[in-house]
């Protein structure tokens, strides 16, 4: 669906969906042919879910989504004080007297301590849920690989979260009248191929 649709949208098709598909923006720019890109995320697709049901290693995390109050693709939000944060956790679940949250990754292996989202879902469990931090426990389930791997969770990482949070608040408050005005100079490059690729402004962008 997603790859007619952007076929659609790079074409000047348009049509009324009932739920509108994600756009897929290297079709729409031109950059890969439709029925090349639906193969290669069908191949890629059948290929994370075949580990994903036969790799042991998941088995926890199939027990865990069949909880009844396990929560699948579940929107979460707090605020911070002038600051509203939100997101969409992958899977959080209870187990015992604990809490599991999960985070789907497709792509390679990241070598990383923790993640700013995921702590934020675990931030969220402490805040709304009033569960403690010492009963919260993270994962990070790379598909691809067929590897399941538990993130730190500390006090200190809770610290460097909220921090983290007020203070990418405070930069995009101080960016928030050059965006208004229009003033390219104030933002630099994101050189980021994936960032980039993704971007909605990439047609516009006079840094491409």
């Amino acid at each position: 669906d997603a790859v007619n649709y952007s076929t659609e949208l790079r074409d000047e098709i348009y049509k009324d969906y009932q739920h509108i598909p994600r756009s897929l923006l290297e079709i729409f720019y031109g950059e890969q042919e439709p029925n090349i890109l639906g193969n290669k995320i069908k191949q890629k697709t059948d290929h994370l879910l075949d580990n994903f049901f036969n790799n042991e290693c998941f088995l926890l995390l199939k027990e865990g989504a069949l909880n009844p109050d396990a929560m699948v693709e579940r929107k979460i939000g707090f605020n911070f004080p002038g600051i509203h944060v939100d997101g969409i956790a992958d899977l959080i679940y209870p187990k015992g007297d604990t809490w599991v949250i999960t985070d789907w990754k497709t792509g390679a292996k990241e070598a990383e301590e923790t993640s700013l989202q995921l702590l934020v879902y675990g931030l969220w469990l402490i805040k709304e849920k009033g569960i403690s931090q010492d009963k919260i426990i993270i994962y990070k389930a790379y598909l691809n690989e067929g590897v399941l791997e538990p993130l730190d969770f500390s006090k200190i990482h809770i610290q460097r979260a909220k921090a983290r949070i007020i203070q990418d608040a405070d930069k995009l408050k101080e960016l928030d009248d050059f965006g208004n005005e229009g003033d390219i100079d104030a933002f630099t490059p994101c050189r980021q191929e994936k960032v980039c690729a993704q971007c909605s402004f990439k047609k516009l962008c006079i840094r491409n």
